[in-house]
């Protein structure tokens, strides 16, 4: 299942990296109901972290209290290559 996930966080970096915002969108809404389906919500996982704070770069340029700890949270440890990407992700 990690790796599942991986693959899904990686496909939408490439679209929102590649300039190409709508698919990145509907990857996310479409990963965030995936995740729920099996278990994964906010309060249980970090996994939709990542799609809420895609969608939050696609949707508006200045993020929340919230979603700015959530993305220094990005930066540690485990996180950190997938906190990276994220950054260059909230660049573009």
């Amino acid at each position: 299942m990690q790796y599942e996930i991986e693959l899904r966080n990686l496909e939408v970096a490439y679209f929102l990296l590649s300039q190409n915002k709508d698919v990145a969108l509907q990857l996310c809404e479409r990963n965030v109901k995936y995740l729920h389906k099996n278990g994964f919500n906010v309060k249980k996982s970090r996994y939709p972290e990542f799609f809420l704070l895609t969608k939050a770069f696609i949707r508006k340029n200045k993020l929340t209290p919230r979603q700015q700890s959530l993305l220094n949270d990005w930066q540690q440890e485990g996180y950190a290559l997938y906190g990276r990407l994220l950054k260059k992700m909230f660049v573009v």
